[in-house]
This record gives C-alpha cells, sequence and structure tokens, in this order.
C-alpha cells in the first residue's frame, strides 16, 4: 500500500492512515532524519527578520517520541528545520538540507491547536499584513496572506482556521487574525 501523494501545504489527513508527504533530511536539535515539512522552502526576512531558508516540520506526521522529548508543538512552529553551519578552524563541517522526498508516513495525531501563547514575532508580522493591506483572510476563498497557503480544507476548529504553515490563527467568519494570550510560551 502505497499511501496517498500530498502536496506541501496544506489538508485534512485522517489519523492512522497513510500518505506519501514530503520530507527533507536534516539536523533538527541534533537529531538527523527525514522530517516530514509544511510547505516551501522559505525565509522571512521581511516578515521577521529571519533570513535563513527553512522548512516546518509537520506536526500531525513527525514522532511523538521526537516532539514530546522537545516540549511538543510550540517548538516544531518556532524552531524550524534549517541547514546547520559548520564551524570553520574546529572540523564542523555544515550539514545542509537534503532534497525533498516523497515518502510513506503515517497520520499520528489531528492537527494541534497552535499557537498557544503569542511567539515573539507575532507583532512584526501583523504590521507587515498591515502595511500590504492584508490584515485579514478572505473568508469565502480562505488564502492566509503570510506565505499563500491555501486554507479552504483547513478545518475549523473552535471558530477558527489555523494555517499550517506557522500556524496563525483566523476567525473563520470575520476573516481577522485571532489573537492568543500575549506572553510567550509557558514553557521557557
Amino acid at each position: 500500500m502505497r499511501g496517498e501523494t500530498v502536496g506541501r501545504q496544506t489538508g485534512t489527513f485522517e489519523v492512522g492512515k497513510f500518505y506519501r508527504v514530503p520530507t527533507v533530511r536534516g539536523l533538527w536539535r541534533g537529531m538527523d532524519a527525514d522530517w516530514v515539512v509544511l510547505g516551501p522552502l522559505h525565509e522571512d526576512k521581511e516578515v521577521i527578520g529571519f533570513d535563513e531558508q527553512h522548512y516546518h516540520l509537520h506536526p500531525q506526521f513527525n514522532s511523538d517520541v521526537i516532539l514530546n522529548a522537545f516540549r511538543g508543538v510550540p517548538d516544531v512552529f518556532s524552531m524550524p528545520l534549517t541547514e546547520v553551519k559548520g564551524v570553520k578552524g574546529y572540523g564542523v563541517p555544515d550539514v545542509p538540507l537534503g532534497p525533498v522526498v516523497y515518502r510513506r508516513r503515517k497520520c499520528m495525531r489531528e492537527m494541534p491547536a497552535y499557537p498557544r501563547y503569542a511567539p515573539p514575532w507575532l507583532s512584526k508580522l501583523e504590521s507587515w499584513m498591515a502595511t500590504k493591506g492584508k490584515p485579514r483572510i478572505d473568508v469565502k476563498h480562505p488564502i492566509c496572506p503570510h506565505r499563500g497557503a491555501d486554507l479552504s480544507k483547513v478545518p475549523v476548529v473552535d471558530g477558527c482556521v489555523t494555517c499550517p504553515l506557522h500556524g496563525l490563527k483566523w476567525n473563520a467568519s470575520t476573516g481577522e487574525l485571532v489573537r492568543v494570550r500575549s506572553r510567550e510560551y509557558a514553557s521557557r
């Protein structure tokens, strides 16, 4: 059984079902693995000043053991998968990211509620969206204004649609960005 092939952005996945999903080999939090990723390789320099090319790990497909070892879901969004820069003169080599390879993986959980708390970069993002004239989503054709993720297949939970690329929550009726408690993650 090969499993249904899915794209790099969004979708509704059935827990327990196998899918062919995009993976990237890389070193994340000291662990070398083929990580299931969300969305394209990108940087967020213009928006939040993060200029490294990176992916986000998919919280529905990566192992419970790995996610729980690093305080769970918030780290998936706040600690992206990037190329690791070596240290010249100390024999520590660069660890580049591998190419995208589709692999058969089991959906292990529903998409978790995120963000639990406002990430430190959320205010910068809100300001950026306002300057671009995109402070909300179009509820009839929901596209996240940050990275263009199609939100039309993302389930509405508690009246909100959560973008799986960066965890932004949008009110499904009004299209407004939903602010969570304005403190940093409790686990930090």
